[in-house]
């Protein structure tokens, strides 16, 4: 392993526990921790030190941001469904399942549209 990999590692690792320790706090925190786009950044950075390559790390942050959209349906569809008395497990799957739907459906809309991710 080389120094670089266990920077890569420990540093996502105490942003994670850094919103989990928030959360546990406010809620409201938290949340504003989690909504930076921190995982994408941290992973165009990742990508630049290791590649440099400039087509490749602009190519990621174009399908980061067509895939958002899609993915903000997963905290509805999750607080729908843990609020209607689902278990945890349950709710995580079923909202991880429909927004996998959500995205497939999404990207063949955008393949219509000359977007192909």
């Amino acid at each position: 392993m080389n120094f670089f990999w266990l920077l890569k590692i420990l540093l996502s690792a105490v942003i994670i526990a850094l919103a989990s320790e928030l959360a546990r706090k406010s809620s409201f925190f938290a949340a504003v921790t989690l909504a930076l786009p921190l995982t994408s950044i941290l992973t165009l950075i990742w990508v630049h030190y290791d590649s440099g390559d400039k087509s490749r790390i602009a190519a990621l942050s174009w399908n980061v941001f067509w895939l958002v959209p899609p993915s903000l349906a997963f905290f509805p569809l999750f607080a729908t469904l843990i609020s209607k008395d689902f278990s945890f497990w349950l709710a995580f799957l079923l909202a991880a399942t429909l927004t996998a739907a959500i995205y497939i459906a999404y990207s063949r809309i955008l393949s219509i549209f000359g977007i192909h991710l």
